[in-house]
């Protein structure tokens, strides 16, 4: 077990609980050196997560305080726990369906308060817990079980929401792109502890 895994996690949920190949373990990893290197400790962070596969993967994996809310509406509550616990860093992990979905008008609202929550969307560009349903992010022409002639409807980003509503910084980057998401979760924590 790694030293940041030793420092920051249950270590009965380790290894992983992503599936093989999912870029979701590497995410988590990548936070935790951003969190560690921000010199945050557990008792500094609490981590808040949806419904769906960034949901077993968060919840309960943190050795701190953490929180899981119904889908689409971990945003809410962080916006609530970061009012009354101004001092802490609030990151929230949310799917395609708690940001692009039905968790929509809740992280429009979130940028346009501006509380300095932290929100990364691990998009996978459909409901893959559901066994391949299209969501809001697939993109046009993509074939998955529940759009077997190709997604019909256009797809959209939600970082564009957050450029719009909030002078944050809100970037969208692939785990295949590990550098640029190291920097983007880096990027993200500081801004989200000043």
């Amino acid at each position: 077990m790694n030293k940041l895994a030793k420092k920051y996690l249950r270590p009965s949920q380790i290894p992983t609980k992503a599936c093989h190949g999912c870029g979701i373990g590497m995410i988590e990893n990548w936070l935790l050196q951003a969190i560690d290197e921000l010199s945050l400790e557990q008792e500094d962070v609490v981590f808040g997560t949806g419904i769906g596969c960034v949901g077993r993967q968060t919840f309960a994996t943190w050795g701190g305080d953490n929180f899981g809310a119904t889908h689409g509406r971990a945003l809410a509550v962080a916006t609530g726990l970061k009012i009354a616990q101004p001092d802490r860093t609030i990151v929230c992990i949310v799917g395609d369906g708690d940001a692009a979905a039905i968790g929509t008008s809740h992280l429009v609202h979130a940028a346009r308060r501006n509380l300095g929550v932290v929100v990364i969307c691990e998009d996978n560009m459909g409901y893959e817990s559901t066994g391949g349903q299209f969501s809001p992010t697939t993109p046009a022409g993509y074939v998955m079980n529940s759009s077997p002639y190709g997604m019909v409807e256009p797809d959209f980003d939600p970082c564009d929401i957050v450029r719009r509503r909030s002078p944050t910084t809100a970037s969208r980057s692939s785990t295949s792109a590990s550098r640029a998401t190291r920097t983007s979760a880096r990027t993200r924590s500081a801004r989200a502890t000043r």
